[in-house]
């Protein structure tokens, strides 16, 4: 028995080392494909490099890496964690590396981006984005131009396969098909973003709307009744606190 014990605690310890992230706030239906193995999407989930995270319809995900980084994925989107080493006294090692599919995606950069920007990228099937301390949106559909807008600091857009770039500011947005250089930035509204990640275009608003008013309602009446329970996840210290600006933008 003790033995089973240790192998278990050693067992927990290599995964927890191995986790660079979890998942902070969902709605509807979302998987993580790691390896050969598909894994059904939970709140608090640990994430590890090398996963592809994705979303089906009207579905809503948020996730949060370890060095702060924040990516939250709309409806029928996926990405995959290609890099990522975050060492809080070593900056020179630190690296993130994001490759975005389909979908809808908004990124606020944590303390990579902001300690070794040079190291933090963000890739779409068309484009590079490189980033200084900023929040950017992205939106990416098959056979169509990718939308990439800045909504916080300053981006720099180079397309795939050739060395043509934009400089993208705060407010501004760029269009890139594959292989063909990025268009002149013209101006984008933040709200953009969040219609476009809350489906308010839909029918299905609403619905989503009452969803996320029970959710809410939930999530408070837990937290209420887990105070005495420290080991539960609901009841760490700010656990809510990404949760609450995950619902405020519906």
């Amino acid at each position: 028995m003790k033995f089973k014990i240790i192998v278990f605690l050693l067992f927990s310890q290599v995964f927890l080392l191995a986790s660079i992230g979890n998942i902070i706030a969902l709605i509807g239906d979302a998987h993580i494909k790691r390896d050969t193995t598909t894994l059904k999407a939970v709140i608090n989930m640990p994430l590890q490099k090398g996963d592809k995270v994705v979303t089906q319809n009207k579905a809503k995900l948020q996730v949060r890496f370890q060095d702060n980084t924040i990516i939250t994925v709309g409806k029928n989107s996926t990405f995959d964690i290609e890099k990522y080493s975050y060492t809080k006294d070593s900056s020179k090692s630190n690296v993130f590396g994001v490759k975005f599919g389909n979908g809808i995606f908004k990124t606020v950069t944590g303390k990579i981006g902001k300690l070794n920007h040079k190291q933090f990228s963000l890739q779409t099937k068309t484009s590079t984005i490189g980033i200084r301390g900023t929040t950017v949106f992205v939106k990416s559909k098959a056979n169509k131009p990718d939308i990439i807008a800045c909504l916080v600091g300053t981006i720099s857009v180079q397309a795939l396969d050739i060395n043509d770039l934009v400089i993208v500011d705060a407010g501004e947005m760029t269009t890139v098909k594959r292989g063909i250089a990025p268009t002149k930035p013209v101006p984008f509204k933040s709200d953009e973003a969040d219609n476009a990640l809350n489906n308010k275009a839909t029918n299905q608003a609403s619905q989503m709307s009452q969803d996320m008013d029970n959710i809410k309602q939930n999530a408070i009446q837990n937290s209420i009744n887990n105070t005495s329970h420290s080991n539960t996840a609901q009841s760490k210290p700010g656990f809510f606190d990404p949760i609450i600006e995950f619902f405020s933008s519906f």
